[in-house]
This record gives C-alpha cells, sequence and structure tokens, in this order.
C-alpha cells in the first residue's frame, strides 16, 4: 500500500473529455449483504416498524413488525404485535401471529403466544409454540397441521356410501 510504503502510488489515466461517464452502479438492497436495522436492548419502540432488509430486535417492540427479507429476534427481546418477513428467527418473545413467506426459526430461548403461517419451520428442542401452525405448500395455499389433540375432536371425514338400488350412485354421509 502507498500510504505506509516509501514508493509514491502511480498515477491514474486521464479520462478524455468525450467519454461518457460510468454508469451508477445499480442500489444495493440490505439483503444483499448489508448491516441490519437494529432495535437495542434498552430502546422500546411504540408504533409499526418497518423495513425492506434485515431487522435485529434485541430491545422491546409494541406493535406489528415487518421485515422484507429477514426478522430477528433476539433472545430477551420481545414483540408484542405480528411479524411479517421472508424469514424469521425468533429467540425471544413474539406475541402475536407470525407469518414468513419461507422459513421460520424457533431457537431454544424462543417462546411465541400465537399463530405460525409459513412454508419451513425448525423448532430446537426448548422453542415453545401456543397456537396454532399453518404450512405453506409451494403454490402458497396454506395447509393446516394440528396436534393430535386437535384431530381427536375433529369430525371424522364424510365417508362414500353405495346404495344398493343403484350400483351407480354415491352418497356422501
Amino acid at each position: 500500500m502507498a500510504l505506509f510504503s516509501p514508493t509514491p502510488p502511480k498515477p491514474t489515466p486521464a479520462r478524455p473529455a468525450s467519454a461518457a461517464p460510468p454508469a451508477p452502479a445499480p442500489p444495493r438492497r440490505r439483503a444483499e449483504g448489508g448491516s441490519p436495522s437494529m432495535i437495542g436492548p434498552d430502546l422500546t419502540i411504540t408504533g409499526d416498524l418497518e423495513t425492506e432488509g434485515t431487522v435485529k430486535i434485541e430491545g422491546h417492540v409494541r406493535g406489528a413488525t415487518r421485515g422484507g427479507d429477514q426478522v430477528l429476534v433476539a433472545a430477551g427481546a420481545i414483540i408484542e404485535g405480528d411479524v411479517v418477513t421472508r424469514e424469521a428467527v425468533i429467540g425471544g418473545v413474539v406475541k402475536g401471529s407470525i407469518e414468513a413467506s419461507e422459513r421460520v426459526e424457533l431457537l431454544a430461548t424462543a417462546v411465541v403466544t400465537g399463530n405460525i403461517l409459513t412454508s419451513r419451520l425448525l423448532i430446537q428442542e426448548g422453542g415453545r409454540i401456543n397456537g396454532e401452525i399453518q404450512m405453506r405448500d409451494g403454490s402458497h395455499q396454506a395447509e393446516e397441521v394440528r396436534s393430535p389433540s386437535h384431530e381427536a375432536a375433529k369430525p371424522a371425514p364424510p365417508q362414500a356410501e353405495r346404495r344398493e338400488s343403484d350400483q351407480e350412485s354415491l352418497r356422501v354421509v
């Protein structure tokens, strides 16, 4: 490096006056490697929070949180409101629903009191959910997933029964 070496820096060639200036680089989204927006541990936000990139919450948010790319909730953080994002990684407390178009990860310290709607879900041992989980398939149609206790209370699916007099018709009971 020329700053610390005894040799002087090499001069850059001058650009001809007729040459067009280089095109500006396209704007870079935060999701492509920029630093996330931060809500520190000593900060409380009252109201909705929205970003196109990633937001990391270490403090307290009272309101909806929308992150275009990721919402990261650190252990000890609290969100009192819904979370909408592409990917959510939860280590703290969320009192509201979570809707992630791609993925939700609950760390061992996570406590979610609300419903979760996502395509993929990872729950580390110790992570807790008090609500319903709905899994999206590739076409984003929700398919409800219930625990065995909910299955027992669910009515039996309709059964097809053939009439003896008419072999071709079916009746659903």
